[in-house]
């Protein structure tokens, strides 16, 4: 096995990101498995009122941690009903030089149809049932730095992400200025109401024009890491009535975010109002060098052919160490076999094309700025690829 070629890690994040919608329809469409019923989605409100502070952990082969309930305080989360979940905290006498730790098991339950407050300790359980005794979670921290992450140390960056939105009735450009008195590197070309985000840093500049009279600058802004949205205003043209009272409404939401949260809402704001709180499953990230286990049955490919002669039988052991905590990183070793790598490099190849900047339709454009190539390959391309996305969703837990 070796570390993905940098061809080859972007072609693999590219195809596991579209894998992650239809999760459940892959495993019935290459297994043909048949799911009974709907799995119905939840949000749940879990009460811990123990006197000491617990890990929540969802029920699995290897369990995973959702998350730390204070004592006398609670945990909203997003489940599916007939999830088990148990709360547990760490044996006092477990050795920390163990690859495993080992949990005193309090409580637990199971997601049911309308129930929605869940408290703890629960009233199905008892911490005397001998299902309750202890559980090993397959976890370790590394202490050594891994060889293959190097830290900059030049104090925090200041890279932020900047959202601009279009407040006027008639299409505009945007442009980054890069302050050497030449015409700006074009970013986005946005209809109104249209939106664009972008990497940058603090101090940037951008400006933006009419798309038909690129030397009339309308506004300029500045980058700063306290600002999350940029609004492109245009007093000849402005937008509809109900776009800019959408924006007002998303402008305050981020303010009382903020002042609720400590944080800035970054993600994205629609028509309804902020997304919900994600659903899928995230790794925990407590300390660097954390590291996680993770087996999948989904073996590695070592040749072209059929399954029987060349996908292994043995299982895939793959382990998930914390390289940073903000944002959350994991560098994950030997996630492909040699074969795998070569099979994504050789279907993405003839379909590599330069990478656009803008959100689809009139507003993609090629920019200087971003001089990548990308590609997508469909999950269901080649038997290989299958098996990636299978070993994907192990990897991911989903």
């Amino acid at each position: 096995m070796k570390l993905l070629s940098v061809a080859a890690l972007v072609c693999t994040f590219l195809f596991i990101g579209d894998f992650v919608i239809n999760a459940i329809e892959i495993e019935q469409d290459v297994y043909g498995e048949e799911i009974s019923s709907p799995i119905t989605g939840v949000t749940v409100t879990v009460e811990n009122e123990f006197d000491e502070e617990v890990e929540l952990y969802f029920e699995d082969e290897n369990p995973l941690l959702m998350g730390l309930i204070k004592p006398k305080t609670s945990f909203k989360m997003n489940t599916y009903v007939g999830h088990s979940f148990f709360a547990a905290k760490l044996d006092n006498d477990d050795d920390d030089e163990k690859d495993e730790k080992e949990l005193e098991i309090l409580t637990e339950f199971q997601i049911l149809p309308g129930q929605t407050v869940y408290t703890l300790p629960s009233s199905s359980s008892s911490s005397s049932s001998s299902s309750l005794a202890s559980k090993h979670i397959n976890t370790e921290v590394r202490t050594h730095p891994h060889p293959n992450v190097q830290y900059l140390d030049e104090g925090i960056s200041t890279s932020v992400n900047a959202r601009f939105k279009s407040l006027s009735s008639r299409i505009l450009d945007l442009y980054y200025d890069g302050g050497r008195g030449q015409k700006g590197s074009l970013q986005a070309v946005l209809a109104m109401g249209q939106e664009t985000s972008t990497a940058s840093y603090e101090g940037h500049q951008f400006y933006y024009t009419p798309h038909d009279e690129p030397e009339v600058i309308l506004g300029r802004h500045v980058v700063s890491k306290d600002v999350v949205l940029y609004t492109l205003s245009d007093s000849q043209y402005l937008a509809s009535r109900a776009i800019l009272e959408h924006t007002d409404k998303e402008l305050n939401f981020i303010s009382e975010y903020k002042n609720r949260t400590g944080l800035y809402w970054r993600s994205f704001y629609g028509k309804d109002g902020p997304r919900p709180p994600p659903v899928l499953y995230m790794w925990p990230a407590e300390q660097i060098g954390q590291v996680h286990k993770v087996t999948s049955k989904h073996g590695f490919w070592k040749c072209l052919g059929s399954k029987v002669d060349c996908q292994l039988n043995d299982t895939v052991a793959l382990e998930l160490e914390v390289i940073s905590l903000q944002p959350r990183a994991f560098i994950i070793k030997n996630f492909l076999s040699h074969h795998e790598c070569d099979v994504i490099i050789n279907l993405a190849k003839p379909k590599l094309a330069r990478s656009q900047v803008g959100e689809g339709g009139i507003s993609t454009a090629v920019s200087e700025t971003r001089s990548s190539t990308n590609t997508w390959i469909n999950r269901y391309k080649t038997l290989e690829t299958q098996a990636i996305t299978l070993r994907a969703a192990d990897l991911l837990q989903i």
